[in-house]
């Protein structure tokens, strides 16, 4: 099962999730900016942001944020002390955005746009899809689609035909370059 359709079978069966997020990884960490994890009322559920401490904290923050139904940004240093204490080999810095699965169209898509955009806020890059490690890439066509990432689910969403929908998803995304998330029905806003 993908990451995206357990989140969208969480929602149908009206059960609470989150999603996180790594959004920036800075020197070295366990896993790189982009790599998603869900948690549900229990826990996690797929994926993960890196394990230990860390991902124990994030448990927490979408736990809290499934409850309140709001977004956090986490920062986490791993930093030399920390990560000798614990056995940790990495040293760096990672944020994790965390956001509540709520069943809202708008708020799912500005989601994924979000998220899409990460490379192009933290890693230089003008374009989601000039990061190889982006699902920008496979979600346009410009590589086969790993099999946590349900490409249709997102693109059904901008239209009936693969190649309509594909121009019209990549037309919102770079509608989002330079603009902040916008968390609708929220009053929350989180910055580039």
């Amino acid at each position: 099962m993908t990451l995206w359709r357990a989140a969208a079978d969480l929602i149908r069966a009206g059960q609470s999730g989150a999603l996180t997020t790594i959004a920036r990884a800075r020197g070295s960490t366990p896993v790189p900016a982009g790599t998603k994890m869900l948690v549900g009322a229990q826990g996690r559920l797929i994926g993960t942001v890196g394990g230990g401490c860390v991902e124990a904290d994030v448990i927490g923050a979408a736990l809290d944020a499934q409850a309140h139904k709001r977004p956090a940004l986490l920062t986490q240093h791993l930093n030399a002390d920390l990560a000798g204490d614990l056995g940790l080999s990495c040293g760096g810095t990672v944020d994790i955005f965390v956001e509540p699965l709520i069943e809202d169209d708008a708020y799912l898509l500005e989601s994924v746009r979000y998220v899409l955009l990460n490379p192009v806020r933290s890693a230089g890059v003008t374009r989601p899809e000039h990061w190889r490690c982006s699902s920008a890439r496979a979600t346009l066509g410009l590589d086969p689609a790993p099999a946590w990432l349900d490409v249709d689910f997102v693109l059904g969403y901008f239209g009936a035909t693969p190649e309509r929908a594909r121009a019209r998803f990549y037309a919102f995304l770079l509608e989002g370059i330079g603009r902040p998330l916008t968390v609708p029905g929220t009053e929350v806003k989180v910055p580039n």
